[in-house]
């Protein structure tokens, strides 16, 4: 993989691609902006990507698929590319579609705000993984 991505992103993808030898799993990505894009460019090489803007798309590129929020929550591995005004918002939409076991994860800057939103929107039977942890008050599961 790339060196763009924290390690902790290393060793997720990792686990992920190893649990699934032979088939490409989905990733839903949420938000389809510059850092959205970025992701997607990157990660469609190992996943079938799943992307979510609610800005329509222009151009797709090969290899992504734009779908409904509902079906990007709903993949095994959602990440979360929004502006941080908007995760709160996001976070109750896609609530409802959020799978058990489901691994959650987002790219804001800040992790604390984050983590708690998700911790009491979301329904407590997902995983989450902050990739930058930036204090030991980040509340895990």
């Amino acid at each position: 993989m790339s060196s763009w991505l924290h390690p902790s992103i290393h060793l997720l993808l990792i686990t992920k691609i190893n649990s699934k030898i032979g088939m490409k799993s989905e990733v839903g990505l949420i938000g389809y902006g510059r850092f959205g894009k970025l992701a997607a460019r990157k990660l469609k090489k190992y996943f079938k990507i799943c992307v979510f803007d609610p800005i329509p798309f222009k151009t797709v590129e090969e290899g992504i698929e734009p779908v409904s929020l509902e079906k990007a929550a709903s993949k095994e591995l959602v990440i979360l590319a929004v502006p941080i005004n908007q995760m709160p918002s996001v976070l109750k939409e896609m609530a409802p579609s959020v799978k058990v076991g489901s691994l959650i994860c987002d790219v804001c800057s800040v992790k604390e705000q984050p983590a708690q939103w998700m911790l009491n929107i979301l329904p407590s039977t997902f995983l989450f993984l902050e990739p930058t942890p930036c204090s030991d008050r980040i509340p895990h599961r």
